[in-house]
């Protein structure tokens, strides 16, 4: 009766200034985990244990983005019967700054770094709905974004908080882990928890935990807001 969502490790491109400029002809906007990353998800089933013996409940289902970043953070947790499931749902908030992270001559991988005019190489790309090419084609009906229309943060929020909803009542009586992106796992955290969908003003960690309760209710309480504790144990 619990979901347990979490970012990402740290990516190789913040870590690794050349990375983007290799990667330009093979998925810029999708770089996997550094080596600080690996090890961040590897301490990140010790916060999933510990959050689950909180609870009471077992862990009963694990989700991730489509981003290798994610799929990577999630799958030290995962395990023959628990496997790591793919949703295109969970995907990265398609803002402008999404885009000019690896678009513009000047992008470096890091959120918004970029500047306008984006790249020739990559002006049909960002002019064309993101559902069409971002994950392989899985997702065209929810990724309709483009640069000149990008994903607003409400539209974001309600997008992922929605299929959260959709996959906890598969496992109703258990916890259920989702590794997703910075701004969608806050931004829908809040939105689930009833607060004001507007994100922090401060950085939130890698693999920072974000962990909602049911209520008898039916609508979801915050235990925990971007936990790193596992990272500094």
């Amino acid at each position: 009766m619990a979901l347990i969502l979490a970012r990402h490790g740290e990516r190789q491109d913040y870590a690794d200034d050349a990375w983007l400029a290799a990667h330009l002809q093979a998925r810029p906007w999708d770089p996997p985990l550094s080596a600080e990353g690996r090890a961040q998800a590897k301490r990140l089933p010790q916060a999933v244990r510990s959050f689950c013996q909180e609870l009471g409940l077992e862990l009963g289902a694990i989700y991730s983005s489509p981003m290798q970043r994610c799929v990577e953070t999630a799958t030290p947790t995962s395990n023959s019967e628990l496997p790591v499931i793919v949703d295109p749902h969970l995907g990265e908030w398609l803002s402008d700054s999404f885009y000019k992270s690896w678009a513009c001559a000047d992008s470096n991988g890091r959120w918004g770094s970029g500047s306008l005019p984006v790249r020739p190489e990559f002006a049909e790309q960002v002019a064309t709905p993101a559902g069409e090419w971002l994950y392989g084609g899985v997702g065209r009906e929810v990724y309709r974004n483009t640069l000149d229309r990008p994903e607003e943060l409400e539209v974001a929020a309600e997008r992922v908080a929605t299929r959260l909803e959709t996959l906890f009542a598969a496992s109703p009586e258990k916890a259920v882990l989702a590794v997703g992106h910075a701004g969608t796992v806050a931004a829908a955290a809040l939105r689930l928890a009833g607060q004001p969908v507007v994100l922090p003003d401060y950085s939130i960690p890698f693999t920072g935990v974000f962990v909602l309760r049911r209520t008898s209710e039916g609508g979801w309480e915050s235990v925990a807001f971007a936990d790193d504790r596992h990272l500094r144990a």
